[in-house]
């Protein structure tokens, strides 16, 4: 049994993985069909709702979550040399950037976490039936936007946060779920060899993603790709640096994070390309392992992950 497995696992909404409802809506349309109830005001940028019909709003979050793994498998896989140019190393970190990116969005939404972009056409039906109910209150509108949707284990309760900046905060909010991960995986049924290992493996991933005075938002990575991105920092784009870090990683990517997760060495002293691609492997295997190991937990049968990003990983052999 993996460590993943054995810790972890317990606190995801597993119920997820077993969905049997059969439907395409993702939560966008869960929110536009207006299956939930309001039992306290609207109040702006953060307001309630309780779902109406549970297995309805277990399958929406299961296709999001299959959705964000199939672009995140489809992403990592991809990272390769350009034969050609091989030292160039700038489309492997912002393609490398975007398999981690996609990665913890499928992470975050397998614990019951969604960010997402709504419409005005998706907050207007909010606001349409909190009018209708007498829910309201002092809001006359609601803002579209970036929005993180937490959803509780029962799928009862779904809080709604808006937000600014949908690559900022998306990591922002994953930095919260692995605090929330190494406080909890204390005091999960396992053994404790398990849950000290599970705990430095959250934690250095932490620390992966919070250099460089990115402490409050986790969005390391993300700062680095657009540096790599717009600035054509970090010598990967030519004429290149001395010495290559990046064609190095990026020719052993579709293979490496395939491996089980591990810990990270996060020395200071590390070149920023290597510690980047380290990380990004790092959070790539541990949504696989996770996929993989809620999937066998539940059995088979489930149609969402069957034929979505468990097919494509057997497609890679990666399964």
């Amino acid at each position: 049994m993996s460590l993943v497995s054995s810790v972890l696992v317990q606190q995801v909404h597993l119920d997820i993985f077993g969905v049997v409802r059969k439907t395409n809506v993702d939560l966008k349309g869960w929110v536009a069909n207006q299956n939930y109830f309001l039992d306290v005001d609207l109040v702006p940028n953060n307001f309630f709702v309780r779902a109406s019909d549970k297995d309805y709003l277990k399958a929406a979050l299961a296709n999001d979550c299959n959705r964000m793994a199939m672009a995140a498998i489809e992403s990592i896989s991809g990272v390769q040399l350009d034969y050609r140019l091989g030292k160039s190393g700038a489309w492997g970190v912002i393609r490398a950037y975007y398999a981690s990116f996609f990665a913890i969005h499928s992470i975050m939404r397998m614990f019951g976490i969604s960010c997402s972009q709504l419409e005005q056409v998706h907050v207007d039906k909010i606001y349409e039936f909190a009018s209708v109910v007498g829910r309201s209150g002092s809001v006359n509108k609601l803002e579209k936007g970036f929005y993180s949707i937490r959803i509780s284990k029962s799928f009862s309760e779904v809080e709604f946060r808006k937000y600014k900046d949908s690559h900022r905060d998306t990591w922002g909010e994953f930095l919260g779920l692995l605090e929330r991960l190494i406080d909890q995986s204390e005091n999960v049924v396992a053994l404790v060899k398990y849950k000290s290992e599970m705990i430095d493996i959250l934690m250095s991933i932490k620390r992966g993603i919070t250099r460089s005075r990115c402490s409050e938002k986790g969005n390391w990575l993300s700062n680095l790709r657009n540096s790599v991105n717009y600035q054509h920092t970090h010598g990967v784009w030519f004429p290149y640096e001395r010495r290559q870090v990046a064609p190095e990683y990026i020719a052993t990517m579709a293979n490496d994070w395939l491996n089980p997760v591990g810990m990270l060495d996060t020395r200071l002293n590390r070149d920023d390309i290597e510690l980047f691609f380290e990380v990004v492997i790092a959070i790539n295997a541990l949504f696989r392992e996770l996929l993989v190991s809620c999937s066998e937990k539940v059995g088979g049968g489930n149609k969402v992950f069957g034929n979505g990003s468990l097919k494509l990983l057997k497609t890679l052999r990666a399964l």
